[in-house]
């Protein structure tokens, strides 16, 4: 009974807080120093209180080939974003939360024949980033992490975000 009376009331903060906050949602471009290669994605924002907020992002880097190897890589991160100095209209804010990542590879070779392997791996992500508030509407961003996990990478990127509220 506790547990019910305890998740009701978590769900009816967390839509109370919903109501309340910004949030944003917009695209960007990443380069992941692992495949050193470009990607696209999706991220959002949703302010907690004024310094605090959940950042979910979703990354696909474009397919690399090198000799008879290609590679794919995505991932998938939800981050906690801090904002620590403010300026003006500039936003700087601590990155850290987790992160999936998934790599393909694919050898295809006419003599040899082909071989394929796909690898999912969960690890930690750590970083800085910066809002430039602009506009009303808009917020341009800039990003750096690194994703601590079996598949190490350093992340850099930037976008522009749309605020929905």
């Amino acid at each position: 009974m506790k547990y019910l009376k305890l998740t009701t009331f978590s769900v009816a903060f967390l839509f109370c807080v919903q109501s309340m906050a910004q949030s944003n949602v917009g695209g960007l471009l990443a380069y992941a120093s692992d495949i050193k290669n470009l990607g696209i994605g999706i991220n959002g924002e949703h302010f907690i209180n004024g310094k605090l907020s959940i950042a979910p992002s979703f990354i696909y880097f474009f397919s690399k080939t090198q000799f008879s190897v290609k590679q794919n890589m995505w991932e998938l991160n939800g981050d906690a974003n801090y904002q620590f100095y403010t300026t003006g209209n500039v936003r700087v804010f601590f990155i850290g939360g987790l992160n999936i990542t998934g790599i393909k590879v694919k050898f295809s070779d006419p003599s040899l024949g082909s071989f394929s392997n796909t690898t999912t791996r969960v690890g930690l992500n750590i970083g800085s980033g910066v809002n430039f508030d602009i506009s009303m509407k808009w917020q341009p961003f800039f990003m750096l992490k690194y994703v601590i996990s079996d598949f190490d990478h350093f992340v850099i990127g930037g976008g522009v975000k749309y605020k929905i509220k």
